[in-house]
C-alpha cells in the first residue's frame, strides 16, 4: 500500500473528520480529510502540469503549514522523489540543497523567494518555481 493509497483510503473512512489541525493568526483551523484529498489532488495536478514525473526531484521549503502536507503527498503520489528543506536554514545552505539534489521544481513561499535568484545560476539547474499563495478559503475556517 502507498501513501497515496493510505490517504484515499483515510478519505473514504473518515470524510468529514478532522485529518489536519493548525493556527493561523491565533485561530485554530481544521481541514477534513476529504477536504484535504481534494487539496492533494490539485496541488498533483498543478505538478503534473509542471511537467514533473516519476523520478524527478521537487523541492518543498516552507514553514509547517497545510500546503506543505498537500504538495509533499502530492510529489510523492506521482511517484517523485520530496527533497523537504528546513525553514530555518541559511540561504547558502538551502542553495547547496537545491545544486546537489537535482531538483527540478522549487515550492516556496514569497519570504523564500530570495533563493530562487540564487539557485537559478547553478549550473545543473533546469529547475521551475513555483510560488506558494495563501490559499485558505472560508470552508477551512471551522
Amino acid at each position: 500500500m502507498t501513501l497515496k493509497d493510505l490517504i484515499v483510503q483515510a478519505a473514504e473512512q473518515h470524510g468529514s473528520s478532522v485529518a489536519l489541525r493548525y493556527k493561523q493568526q491565533g485561530k485554530w483551523l481544521t481541514i477534513s480529510y476529504d477536504e484535504l484529498l481534494t487539496r492533494i489532488r490539485h496541488a498533483s495536478e498543478i505538478v503534473s502540469r509542471r511537467g514533473i514525473q516519476a523520478g524527478d526531484r521537487v523541492a518543498i521549503y516552507l514553514e509547517n503549514c497545510p500546503k506543505w502536507v498537500e504538495i509533499y503527498f502530492a510529489v510523492v503520489g506521482l511517484g517523485a522523489i520530496a527533497v523537504p528543506i528546513d525553514a530555518k536554514l541559511k540561504e547558502s545552505e538551502v542553495a547547496h540543497i537545491l545544486h546537489d539534489s537535482g531538483t527540478r521544481l522549487l515550492f516556496a513561499d514569497s519570504m523564500r523567494y530570495p533563493i530562487r535568484k540564487r539557485w537559478r545560476h547553478t549550473p545543473r539547474s533546469t529547475m521551475r518555481y513555483s510560488p506558494i499563495r495563501s490559499s485558505i478559503r472560508s470552508s477551512d475556517r471551522k
